[in-house]
């Protein structure tokens, strides 16, 4: 377990997430909080795995994706809605940043809140217990 490693993800979320609620009120550069929100739950999920006894640290998201793929808690029974919103995060900031014309409404921006918060419901305990803090679930 890297716990430096775990540490430095976290604080990148957080301040991704902190960002995100800077473009809150910029409503022409709303679709920004998409992208934000898909960069702290890209942290929270390195954090995870940086929690693990075999190195894994993948460099991009191709190989992100053959980590999760590859972790069974990650793509069945509750992993498998985490992989879903993960993948919806991945794919609506991409649209934003890509496609000049993609139209980012209200439900889009809720949407990519309430999956940054599954992201955080269901790895965030999973680092805790790794670094040896009591479960709050």
């Amino acid at each position: 377990m890297d716990t430096a490693a775990i540490t430095a993800h976290l604080q990148r979320a957080s301040m991704h997430e902190e960002s995100a609620s800077q473009f809150a009120t910029d409503l022409p550069h709303a679709g920004w909080r998409i992208v934000m929100h898909f960069y702290a739950a890209l942290h929270v999920l390195q954090a995870y795995f940086a929690t693990k006894s075999q190195r894994i640290d993948p460099k991009d998201h191709q190989e992100r994706w053959k980590q999760i793929n590859r972790a069974p808690e990650l793509c069945s029974g509750r992993g498998a809605k985490f992989r879903q919103v993960y993948s919806r995060l991945k794919q609506v900031s991409e649209q934003v940043r890509y496609d000049e014309g993609f139209p980012v409404d209200q439900e889009d921006l809720d949407r990519a809140e309430r999956d940054l918060k599954t992201v955080h419901d269901f790895l965030d305990p999973k680092v805790s217990e790794a670094l040896g803090a009591p479960r709050t679930t």
